[in-house]
């Protein structure tokens, strides 16, 4: 299956996503697989309706889909790969680098959380939240996320994390190229968007 293919079946499945069922920080999840080539996204869905619908999408837009029985759902570009990714997420064995792998993660922050552990995650949130990210590097900050006006979607290793910038880059030029799209005006209108560093 590999990634979407052209820069216009992407925006067209993207443009197709059943919305009205997903967090805002879904809405960067799925710029960074179709504008930048994230292989995977795992969200969380509430409602058993939404699931159907975000199953469906997969379905015409020929992406693999999986979900599990506390409504965490996984969307892959890769076949087969969205239930080993949910399986993954619930190993009881340390799995901190090859979830954040299989996510698209680059490797200095999976490091990274590695040496946090999963159980502390929310305490290394806490930590990025207060770190200044300066010039461009501001487009790495992921306190953004949840409103759905973030670039990247992970934790980076440090607030000058060029891995982590490539990937923002990557995301800030995909909203540029479709800021007319709905899906996509509050981040177009992010300052992370229109800034120039």
């Amino acid at each position: 299956m590999g990634a979407p293919g052209t820069e216009l079946v992407a925006i067209e499945q993207f443009r197709n996503l059943p919305r009205e069922w997903l967090a805002a920080s879904a809405v960067v999840d799925f710029v960074l697989m179709f504008g930048c080539g994230k292989r995977a996204v795992r969200i969380r869905l509430a409602d058993t309706a939404g699931i159907e619908h975000l199953s469906s999408w997969c379905d015409e837009s020929h992406l693999d889909f999986a979900s599990d029985s506390e409504g965490f759902c996984c969307v892959s570009t890769e076949p087969m790969a969205a239930r080993r990714i949910l399986e993954l997420d619930r190993s009881t064995r340390p799995h901190e680098i090859d979830l954040g792998h299989a996510l698209g993660y680059p490797s200095c922050c999976c490091d990274r959380i590695a040496m946090f552990g999963e159980s502390r995650i929310d305490v290394y949130a806490q930590e990025v939240a207060q770190w200044s990210f300066i010039g461009c590097y501001r487009r790495i900050s992921p306190c953004g996320y949840s409103s759905g006006t973030a670039l990247i979607s992970h934790l980076p290793c440090s607030p000058d994390c060029q891995e982590s910038l490539v990937i923002a880059n990557g995301a800030r030029r995909f909203v540029m190229a479709n800021a007319s799209e709905p899906l996509l005006s509050t981040l177009a209108n992010s300052a992370l968007v229109r800034d120039e560093c």
